[in-house]
């Protein structure tokens, strides 16, 4: 099944329902809702090319900020807008709720193999239809992830070992042209309780598992320009590892108090102790407030990798390690 028959009209009328349903009497309107509530930022002249239907080169990062916008998933807007144009509009939210309804439902995150950036919005609302094929109608993509190509979609649970068994006999290996690399249900208690590492407690020499003293993973030579720093303001540092790929890389975290509201932070990217260099074309990437700062990309004989951040007590922020498919990332509140 393709999108591409659908004509551009049918698209904006579609677009337009739902700015209507959504109190957006303009696109004006919806971006400045986009940037002050989510704290994120649209190109006008792509947004107003996708909304008015004449461009379909959607990224998924751009799916996902207009389904954050109308109070979707993305499968959902993907079946709103883009669905056989024969087909009626429809949304999950406007359903009657079945009272009787007894099959259970889930989240289930699917692994492909591939290049997220090769993720077009052909190819996601492919995936989800061929997903139907074998599941049910009752599915939809919630969220799209970095790690090779991840999916999560909703659903039911006998849905999701029908298609788990097709996968694990071999009978379904791929989805869309994407080779399946895994299939298994999300562990949504789990997810819930994912770490954020809160300065506020490394001050009262709280820290959250993985971090330790920065003595234990940098080598004196690393060690050694601290030695000289000569600052008396407080400071409190700690070090963390992470694995990508064949790779491990050290991660330093310097705190250090400027006032009664503000701290400087350093986030320092070191090779471990066996290594002279850091792996080319690693990515350090900072985003606060759904805006990125420039990502840093290491060359072929970098030492370290640095970014200065000043910020407010409160404030949050998430940084973002990639290298070729692997990928990690720190929550931290300041």
């Amino acid at each position: 099944m393709s999108i591409a028959p659908l004509a551009p009209e049918i698209i904006k009328n579609r677009y337009r329902h739902l700015m209507e349903k959504n109190n957006f009497p303009s696109n004006y309107e919806l971006e400045k809702h986009l940037k002050e509530k989510h704290g994120i930022t649209m190109n006008k002249g792509s947004l107003s090319k996708y909304l008015n239907g004449k461009s379909r080169n959607l990224e998924r990062e751009t799916l996902i900020k207009l389904a954050l916008a109308f109070k979707m998933t993305p499968g959902a807007l993907l079946d709103q807008v883009y669905h056989d144009a024969d087909q009626e509009v429809y949304s999950p939210q406007d359903q009657e709720p079945q009272s009787t309804q007894t099959i259970k439902f889930g989240k289930f995150r699917v692994t492909l193999k591939g290049n997220i950036a090769n993720l077009t919005l052909e190819i996601v609302f492919q995936i989800q239809m061929d997903v139907r094929k074998f599941w049910s109608k009752n599915i939809e993509i919630v969220d799209i992830k970095e790690g090779s190509v991840i999916i999560e979609f909703e659903g039911d649970l006998a849905g999701f070992e029908r298609i788990k068994a097709l996968v694990e006999s071999g009978e379904l290996r791929e989805l869309a042209g994407f080779e399946i690399l895994d299939i298994g249900l999300v562990d949504e208690t789990q997810e819930s309780r994912r770490i954020i590492s809160s300065f506020i407690d490394w001050w009262e020499e709280i820290f959250e598992d993985g971090w330790v003293s920065v003595e234990q993973l940098l080598t004196p030579h690393q060690l050694a320009p601290s030695v000289f720093s000569g600052e008396q303001q407080t400071k409190i540092e700690r070090a963390k590892q992470y694995q990508l790929g064949d790779y491990q890389v050290n991660l330093v975290v310097e705190v250090t108090q400027k006032n009664e509201e503000e701290v400087a932070i350093a986030l320092k990217v070191y090779p471990i102790g066996t290594e002279t260099y850091l792996p080319a074309n690693l990515r350090l990437t900072i985003s606060a407030d759904g805006e990125e700062l420039p990502t840093i990309t290491s060359r072929e004989q970098t030492r370290l990798m640095q970014k200065l951040l000043d910020a407010d007590f409160g404030d949050k922020f998430t940084l973002t390690l990639v290298l070729g498919d692997n990928i990690v990332t720190e929550e931290f509140e300041v």
